[in-house]
């Protein structure tokens, strides 16, 4: 072989190596050829990137653009991860036999994995939990109870009354009413026994009028211990002792709203000459009161504790009309420093472990995070205004929206899908997260949805 032709070969062999060694880079880039969706092109060159999705049941049909998905690209548990797509809208089908479909359209953008790692389907059909007809029924932490046009029940056991007034944190105790007697009782889960309130508090009225002027509140970590407020007094009723005690009054309707922790009450008091609302702190251990731990403009709609140091207020906005929503408030007690979360809420709900908050407008849902103050989004959903309750999903990655005429489950990663699907035709419903199980009544019949785990 010639020195000519051995310097050929050289060449040819870098020129491979170069073209072959650029392309190695070139793919573990991104960069791809074939056909792109966005242009039609056969022969695009673009740099690819992918979908990952994590779907509840796990086994449910995975479909992009309409081509099922193999199950030869499972990975990271239960996910599903699909590669090498052009950038570019794909349209997304789950679905499975049993639930309602989910779909949505995800974009695909050069070596970025667009991720939805919290589908949940919703079962389309339930099972009756009773033939017994329910009026009402109520999820109190992982107890459920179902009224009927005289009694309440959990499970087979009869609880004398008709309304439930309050309940501990557990639910596995409750205080209920009965209106023809006037009686109030409290209900023990552990003994599985009523006792009406003459009996454990000897001596001390309590009138029918008590059910529909006093807010009854069981303090988180001592269910013997129940606060009562009206419009101007707080009282503390201690079940195991048998005591009622004063803890504060002040002029008739001064008192606005309240709300306990552990060990502690707080509460609002509304000064109508200056238009704001002075918020008060009882502190059960000491005995003692924090009085004007802060200040805020308009009357206190509603007021939840956060932690033992932090307060949600909403804030009636002084001069606005009936109506048009007032602003939430982070409130800090001690320092009384507070910052403005939302304006035009009408209502709001705070997440199982207090973490995160959903308040409602006239245009959608604010979801805020009490730990990280900068993680905000705001939700467009339908009829915001018919909305009568909300509840949160046990992975807070979805919330049920209740209606007047449905329920409907709501994807907090994929917001904009078109049409949210109906867990219920109904608005009446209770979710306890422990058994993953939807609760509601249609036509009275109380049925059970079995979310997938």
């Amino acid at each position: 072989m010639t020195k000519r032709i051995r310097r050929w070969i050289l060449y040819v062999l870098v020129v491979v190596f170069l073209v072959l060694g650029g392309g190695v880079v070139l793919y573990a880039q991104g960069w791809r050829v074939g056909f792109s969706p966005a242009t039609g092109s056969f022969l695009a060159v673009d740099k690819v990137g992918g979908i990952y999705v994590k779907a509840s049941p796990a086994d449910a049909e995975i479909r992009l653009n309409g081509k099922e998905m193999s199950r030869g690209t499972r990975i990271f548990e239960r996910g599903t991860l699909i590669n090498n797509l052009f950038p570019a809208a794909y349209q997304v089908l789950i679905r499975k036999d049993g639930y309602r479909d989910w779909s949505a359209t995800l974009p695909v953008m050069p070596s970025f994995v667009t991720s939805r790692a919290q589908v949940v389907l919703v079962p389309q059909k339930g099972e009756a939990v009773t033939t017994t007809p329910v009026r009402a029924l109520q999820g109190l932490g992982e107890e459920l109870y179902a009224a009927t046009d005289d009694r309440i029940f959990r499970g087979a056991d009869s609880i004398p009354g008709d309304r439930i007034l309050a309940g501990a944190d557990d639910g596995r105790r409750i205080i209920t009413f009965a209106p023809r007697e006037g009686v109030y009782y409290l209900y023990d889960i552990d003994t599985a026994t009523s006792t009406s309130f003459a009996r454990l508090f000897p001596g001390t009225p309590f009138s029918a009028r008590l059910a529909s002027t006093t807010e009854f509140s069981f303090l988180p970590n001592n269910d013997n211990l129940i606060v009562l407020r009206s419009s101007s007094t707080i009282r503390l009723a201690d079940a195991g002792l048998g005591t009622v005690s004063l803890i504060e009054q002040e002029d008739p309707g001064a008192m606005a709203a309240g709300a306990v922790a552990a060990n502690r009450v707080a509460w609002s008091s509304f000064d109508k000459g200056a238009r704001h609302s002075v918020i008060s702190l009882y502190d059960l251990p000491a005995g003692a009161f924090l009085r004007d731990e802060g200040v805020l403009p308009g009357r206190t709609v509603r007021m939840e504790f956060v932690d033992s140091n932090t307060l949600l207020l909403l804030q009636e906005d002084p001069g606005a009309k009936a109506g048009t929503g007032g602003t939430l408030y982070l409130f800090a007690l001690g320092g009384g420093t507070q910052e403005r979360l939302a304006e035009g809420v009408s209502v709001f709900f705070l997440s199982p472990d207090r973490s995160a908050v959903a308040a409602l407008d006239a245009a959608g849902v604010h979801l805020l995070s009490q730990r990280d103050s900068s993680r905000y989004a705001f939700l467009t959903v339908p009829s915001p205004a018919l909305i009568k309750k909300i509840a949160w999903y046990k992975d807070r990655a979805h919330l049920f929206l209740a209606y007047p005429d449905r329920v409907l489950f709501l994807d907090l990663e994929e917001p904009t899908v078109a049409t949210l699907p109906v867990v219920t035709p109904t608005g009446d419903f209770a979710y306890l997260k422990e058994q993953n199980g939807f609760y509601t009544l249609f036509d009275r019949t109380l049925m059970r949805f079995q979310f997938p785990d």
